[in-house]
């Protein structure tokens, strides 16, 4: 890998490892910097290098997205059409941008991203997060691009993917085998509502964890006859690493999960009214359910009091 070996798109991407004084191996060349790069900084997330600047660009960003995905496929790369950490679901290659309010914050923020990742011939995956963002309520700014580079090797990648699959646990479970259910992403602003042939549900979360994967919500439920109750929950995952003597190991090696739950609380509650829940990042989280036994609606949050189940 060169310390300064540039290529050419629209004089964009210049392909610099962090610190140029230090060691060339050091660091993945998978990790670009884009020309106009501001505040640009390093840091070692226990294994997984991570690359922070800003851009002074316009919303969407296209010839940005164009100029690093050029540069990675021209090095091996390979773009993955689903999210790595969230099997099924679409990554920004397919789907493109999104947009949620993030309420972690003292003021909410709207957040514009786009999310995708990609992975190379060793299994090594590097994952490019652009965002945008304003106040909730406030006119769009979307001038000041913020973008974040993840570089992860194999090992720590597959380790992370078997933890995915963990949160989607209980596939042994019929109600909840992946064959049988339908995913939502439900955002901080959006809520749905939920309808079996016992009654109805709301289900609102008003709170996702910025480090720890945990979740709170509110619930209202009617059944088809009686009184409205309603309340609040929390969800979370809590996982630890199955040693080589764990069950599931063989001769000290995996035929199967590699994590094993040691006390999380995955579903969400209305009622006689169960969701599966996993965490999908600071301010979203995935549900799942069986659509042969409910139907699901998704509204925005606004509407929470005055909603007549």
């Amino acid at each position: 890998m060169k310390m300064h070996s540039c290529i050419c798109f629209l004089s964009l991407i210049c392909v610099i490892p962090f610190g140029c004084g230090q060691s060339a191996g050091e660091f993945s060349d998978a990790l670009i910097t884009v020309k106009g790069a501001l505040d640009t900084k390093y840091v070692d997330r226990q294994g997984m290098g991570q690359l922070i600047y800003q851009l002074e660009v316009d919303y969407p960003a296209s010839h940005i997205i164009g100029a690093f995905s050029t540069a990675l496929h021209k090095k091996g790369w390979t773009p993955l059409v689903d999210d790595y950490l969230n099997p099924g679901h679409p990554s920004s290659h397919v789907r493109g941008w999104g947009a949620f309010v993030d309420a972690t914050t003292t003021t909410p923020q709207t957040i514009h991203q786009w999310h995708a990742q990609w992975e190379n011939s060793n299994g090594d995956i590097v994952g490019y997060t652009l965002r945008y963002s304003y106040p909730q309520g406030e006119a769009p700014q979307l001038e000041t691009l913020l973008l974040i580079g993840n570089f992860m090797p194999a090992a720590l990648a597959e380790e992370q993917r078997m933890q995915a699959y963990q949160r989607m646990a209980d596939s042994q479970k019929s109600d909840y085998h992946p064959l049988n259910r339908e995913s939502l992403n439900l955002k901080i602003d959006q809520m749905i509502m939920v309808a079996t042939d016992q009654g109805q549900a709301l289900i609102d979360f008003i709170e996702h964890g910025t480090k720890d994967p945990e979740a709170k919500y509110r619930w209202r439920y009617k059944p088809s006859h009686g009184e409205e109750t309603s309340g609040t929950g929390i969800v979370y995952e809590k996982y630890a690493p199955m040693g080589k003597d764990s069950p599931g190991a063989v001769n000290g090696k995996f035929i199967g999960r590699h994590v094993t739950d040691i006390g999380s609380k995955l579903f969400v509650e209305a009622g006689p009214i169960k969701l599966k829940w996993s965490y999908a990042g600071p301010g979203s989280g995935w549900l799942y359910f069986n659509p042969e036994e409910m139907t699901v609606e998704l509204f925005s949050d606004d509407g929470w009091e005055g909603y007549k189940l």
